[in-house]
């Protein structure tokens, strides 16, 4: 079978349920549309009035200006991957751990090429005394069958 008629397999509905039998809470997000794609410089968590200056200043996303920080905190990150990749978002409580998590499944796209892009995602502000956190999950997923 031909690269153009490969399938790609990754069950997002599969990778969710094992999330929440773990008791992560999912949290609803927003992503803010980049103008450019790398932003060097720039805290990746963007929690406070200089970080947010800083993001304005340097490569600030389309609909920063409705961005109300103490509602909300922007997560600015750039991820690799071939020239076919995608990507599949997904936010989360962990109350055990107190920490938010910003999961990304970087699914290979079945390139050899180099490619990536930059997200802004715009999170609730988590509870007083919870981290931050970005995991990044690589999913060889490009499938032949």
């Amino acid at each position: 079978m031909s690269a153009a008629s490969a399938q790609r397999t990754f069950d997002s509905a599969k990778a969710d349920s094992a999330e929440l039998a773990k008791g992560l809470i999912p949290l609803e997000f927003k992503m803010l549309l980049p103008r450019k794609r790398f932003c060097f410089n720039v805290p990746w968590l963007i929690d406070n009035d200089s970080t947010l200056l800083l993001l304005k200043e340097k490569c600030p996303p389309a609909g920063i200006d409705s961005f109300n920080l103490s509602t909300h905190i922007l997560l600015n990150e750039y991820f690799g991957g071939d020239c076919h990749v995608r990507f599949v978002h997904r936010l989360y409580l962990d109350t055990t751990h107190k920490a938010m998590i910003w999961r990304v499944y970087n699914i290979w796209g079945g390139c050899r090429a180099g490619g990536g892009e930059r997200f802004v995602l715009m999170a609730p502000k988590p509870p007083a005394g919870y981290t931050v956190k970005i995991d990044e999950v690589m999913v060889d997923d490009y499938s032949t069958d």
